[in-house]
């Protein structure tokens, strides 16, 4: 990795060692494109964030825990990281296969043997990442990416920018972030909470796989205040006729995820070993009703987003101050870090999580 000018080193450009390829998506703070590397012609993805708008110590945090995820067939992987004249380049893996729930779409069929396969998938990254240390509190269908169109692609976890890594002994974090619609009643109540917030959020991916629509709000029609009272009161069911055909082991599954209280939730050992996630006996027969119900969740939206997301991401606004000195120091001692071969693994290396 490369370093500062300022250490007298050659600065390393991505231009230099990668082509900038067709864009693939656009967010708050950044754009993914995806590009080739020049030497093997193999693909990759990269970020690229403005320098005008990136806080250097989110931008260290999201590829400290990237670097400390490392190498999983179902998480996005990091490759490099540039520090550029205009910007900041995270170069990781390429999912070619676009997002989860627009390729079921496309295909037009899908089956709750599927979904048992994808659900495995998403807890064994899930493992991984708790593992490491890192809880992801950003979960949600736009994050779950597939490594190529082939029929049997991998599923990937990507978007780590409101990961963090967990500093207290006892697990407990602060922070309110993510999007309401997927946060765990703890995150909304604003109290500590633990990395089983992702748990819950498994469990609600779960329940809009197999039923296309959000479990407290089915016809995606409720404003804010709504959706936050059913989410904290755990307010869904399996009424709906869509639920006729899924098995009782994946409702019961569901059930033990979907529990307001942490410490009731399934663990993801549990999980990984009940006979539904490993496909005993799930049903295989296509549910093509169900890819109508997905079509209209894909047009879901919330109208709540993270604010702590803005917070964490964007430069704090200083009023006539030459904040382009100020700014650029601190991003010169980020990236100094972040470029390093190594991060180190000290506890006090990253911000305590707040």
């Amino acid at each position: 990795m490369g370093g500062c000018s300022s250490t007298g080193r050659t600065r390393r450009r991505f231009n230099n060692l990668f082509r900038l390829d067709e864009r693939l998506g656009v967010g708050h703070f950044s754009t993914v494109y995806a590009c080739t590397e020049i030497s093997t012609g193999k693909r990759f993805a990269v970020k690229v964030m403005k320098r005008s708008l990136v806080n250097a110590v989110a931008l260290r945090d999201e590829v400290a825990v990237l670097r400390r995820v490392g190498d999983h067939p179902n998480v996005v992987a990091l490759h490099d990281v540039f520090d550029d004249t205009d910007g900041f380049r995270i170069v990781m893996d390429y999912c070619s296969g676009g997002d989860l729930f627009s390729r079921i779409i496309a295909e037009g069929e899908s089956s709750e043997k599927r979904t048992s396969e994808i659900i495995f998938q998403l807890a064994s990254a899930l493992q991984h990442i708790h593992a490491c240390g890192i809880t992801h509190r950003d979960l949600k269908p736009e994050n779950i990416l597939l490594t190529s169109k082939d029929v049997n692609a991998n599923i990937k976890v990507g978007d780590f920018g409101l990961s963090t890594i967990i500093q207290d002994k006892s697990g407990l974090m602060k922070t309110v972030c993510g999007t309401w619609a997927y946060c765990a009643p703890e995150v909304i109540r604003r109290v500590e909470y633990t990395l089983a917030v992702d748990i819950w959020t498994l469990g609600l991916l779960m329940f809009i796989l197999l039923s296309g629509y959000h479990p407290f709000d089915l016809f995606g029609d409720l404003n804010e205040a709504e959706l936050i009272t059913k989410i904290q009161s755990c307010d869904y069911n399996f009424d709906d006729p869509i639920w006729d055909d899924v098995s009782a082991a994946a409702k019961d599954i569901i059930s033990n995820l979907l529990q307001v209280a942490p410490e009731k939730r399934m663990s993801l050992e549990k999980l990984l070993e009940t006979d539904w996630i490993l496909g005993r006996g799930v049903p295989q027969a296509p549910r093509t009703k169900l890819i109508d119900r997905l079509q209209q969740f894909k047009n879901f939206r919330v109208t709540v987003l993270a604010s702590v997301a803005t917070a964490k991401f964007m430069k704090p606004v200083r009023a006539k101050r030459t904040q382009s000195q100020l700014d650029n120091s601190q991003i010169e001692d980020a990236l100094s870090q972040m470029t390093s071969s190594t991060i180190p693994e000290q506890k006090d290396h990253f911000p305590v999580d707040k």
